[in-house]
């Protein structure tokens, strides 16, 4: 599984601000307790409990609370969202392209199994990044 900042093509040099909203006592309490393993860990600048998520942030959330990656002036959003929308792009005509082969009668028929098999995985692959990317994107937003 790729990160966030991976994902985003968020500089690894890059000290991200972690805000958190919704948090229930338990998970402030655990970011408390846990603050400076987190952001050693993460390359986090600080973790920050706010009541709204700032704009043009990668979100995530994980039990009660949201999690957000404020990324502007950090990554050119605009060049991002760009990028990832033309990888979508690219994954929905690889997916197309392994369908009309296997909507293929004759190429099912004469292929070997394994063939077939390793289309259907090619698939299942491009369909997950493709989703993946999608999400990403939403976070974007």
């Amino acid at each position: 599984m790729r990160s966030v900042r991976a994902e985003m093509n968020v500089p690894a040099s890059a000290k991200l601000q972690l805000v958190v909203t919704g948090a229930g006592e338990e998970t402030l309490r655990r970011l408390v307790s846990g603050t400076s393993l987190i952001t050693r860990l993460a390359r986090l600048e600080e973790i920050s409990p706010q009541s709204e998520v700032p704009g043009e942030s990668a979100q995530f959330v994980v039990g009660d609370a949201n999690f957000a990656l404020p990324l502007a002036g950090v990554i050119d959003l605009g060049v991002e969202k760009a990028r990832l929308e033309k990888e979508v792009g690219k994954l929905d005509g690889e997916i197309a392209q392994i369908d009309k082969k296997l909507g293929n009668e004759q190429f099912v028929a004469k292929a070997p199994e394994e063939v077939i098999e390793e289309q259907k995985a090619r698939r299942e692959a491009a369909v997950d990044r493709r989703d993946r990317i999608i999400e990403a994107l939403k976070r974007l937003s």
